[in-house]
Parts: C-alpha cells; sequence; structure tokens
C-alpha cells in the first residue's frame, strides 16, 4: 500500500513531536485548538482529516520549524520512486 503525502507529513510531525518529547495536547495548546483537531491530522492510525497547507504552516510556526522540514518525506519518497523505476 501506497503512503500518502498526508501520512509523510503526519509522520514527520509525530517524529518531531517525540523529540521534543512534546505531546499532541501540548501542540494543540501551542495551536489554539482542541487535541481532537491535531489527532484528527496527525493520528498515526490514520487522521479522519487530510492535513492541508494551512494545518501544516500552523505547526510548523508553533514548532518552530521550515515547512520543508516537515514536508521533506514527500520528496524523499518520490526519489525513492523514481530510483526504483529507474530499475525496473
Amino acid at each position: 500500500m501506497k503512503t500518502t503525502p498526508s501520512e509523510l507529513v503526519a509522520a514527520e510531525i509525530r517524529a518531531e513531536l517525540a523529540r521534543r518529547r512534546m505531546s499532541q495536547t501540548d501542540l494543540a495548546d501551542k495551536l489554539g485548538v482542541s487535541r481532537p483537531w491535531v489527532a484528527r491530522r496527525i493520528s498515526a492510525a490514520g487522521g479522519t482529516t487530510a492535513i492541508t497547507v494551512d494545518d501544516i504552516d500552523r505547526i510548523a510556526r508553533a514548532l518552530e520549524v521550515a515547512i520543508e522540514q516537515l514536508v521533506s518525506p514527500i520528496d524523499e519518497q518520490r526519489l525513492r520512486q523514481g530510483a526504483k523505476e529507474q530499475t525496473a
């Protein structure tokens, strides 16, 4: 099963939270939203709401990271897929 760009970004956000030892509740507090709002977008079980560019921007600002850091896994996946297609 192919991982979607939204899932890749959500996984990177979860990884950043783990690196900072922050919970989804901590992030929600920084964003001024509810914990379920965060969970619906970044849940490891597959969020029920696709994360938008605006959401990524808000989260990046709250975490004080560049947006590129949160979306870089998308580029990495594309590079891996391109390499697989070239060898096939």
